[in-house]
């Protein structure tokens, strides 16, 4: 017989990948996941078997789809993050705000250092930030500029 907890170590699986926004980044494989997941509940006492097989795939699918969304979504937010700095560095924040640009710029390498870390929703955090703080220096100084 299937048991609850390897129902749940599946559901648990494709809850990770949904976290890491596997909708947006990587849907066919989620998708697929939750089809599965659908297909062994359905069969889980006629065919314990196939389905415990199914509930395998699931975890497996669903580990893809996060590594996939994680690994997107680094790689999304920083070139964000590398487009905003270099937008930056094209009025040359680095010379007339000197401090607010460290300190804005800052965040890309602790999101990037969070992300290899593998704490996904600081990372996200640090990024955003980041990118507040670097579009929010940029307004100032065109304001200034202009």
């Amino acid at each position: 017989a299937i048991s609850d907890s390897e129902v749940a170590d599946a559901r648990n699986a494709i809850a990770r990948a949904e976290e890491a926004d596997a909708g947006y980044y990587d849907p066919e494989t989620i998708k697929q996941a939750k089809a599965d997941l659908d297909n062994a509940l359905e069969i889980r006492t006629k065919d314990p078997e196939k389905a415990r097989q199914l509930l395998i795939k699931v975890k497996k699918e669903a580990d893809l789809a996060f590594n996939n969304s994680v690994k997107k979504a680094a790689d999304s937010l920083t070139d964000r993050m590398s487009r905003m700095k270099a937008r930056l560095m094209e009025i040359e924040a680095d010379k007339f705000m000197p401090h607010l640009y460290k300190d804005a710029v800052a965040g890309i390498d602790e999101a990037e250092r969070l992300y290899k870390n593998g704490a996904l929703a600081d990372a996200r955090d640090k990024a955003y930030q980041s990118l507040k703080k670097m579009a929010d220096l940029l307004r100032m100084l065109k304001m200034i500029i202009c």
